[in-house]
């Protein structure tokens, strides 16, 4: 009887962790304003943000689905923010959009490249400010679904220096 008792506890215990689990997870993936004191970025609902990344990152996040078929081993999409002191190393190409917000301007521009037989599609939105380089990226695979699409596109716009 003892044993039967002990065991309903542990499997109570081991439900009740697996529920706190489970709802951390969760809140996790939900949409959020990651902000510090160099930048500003609005992470949609879907993915999950590194607290600590490593470096050259100061943020780092990827999606939680991944793609189709032969791009089944990759996240859907990614985001990264670099930053350099000086002139960063991309060549910016003549086809951009530029944005100003708070005496601040962005360059804003998209690249389409290949990795193992997947293609992809990489926005950037570039900014220089006190003699730093920043430089925010977001990767998706080029057959995502428009609304996936559309909260990348999000993410790039939410993208501010302070």
């Amino acid at each position: 009887m003892e044993i039967l008792i002990i065991g309903v506890i542990v499997v109570a215990l081991m439900a009740y962790a697996s529920t706190r689990i489970k709802k951390s997870a969760a809140a996790a993936f939900e949409s959020e304003t990651v902000e510090t004191a160099e930048f500003i970025i609005q992470k949609p609902e879907g993915f999950l943000n590194i607290v600590d990344p490593s470096p050259p990152y100061m943020f780092e996040a990827y999606s939680k689905e991944f793609g189709e078929g032969s791009a089944s081993k990759f996240k859907m999409g990614r985001a990264f923010l670099t930053t350099v002191n000086g002139e960063g190393g991309i060549q910016v190409p003549a086809d951009l959009r530029v944005e100003v917000i708070d005496d601040v301007h962005y360059r804003i521009f998209e690249i389409e490249r290949m990795e193992t037989e997947v293609q992809f599609v990489e926005q950037f939105k570039i900014a220089d400010k006190d003699g730093r380089h920043f430089e925010f990226r977001t990767t998706r695979i080029s057959n995502a679904p428009q609304e996936f699409i559309n909260k990348l596109e999000g993410m790039l716009d939410s993208f501010r220096l302070k």
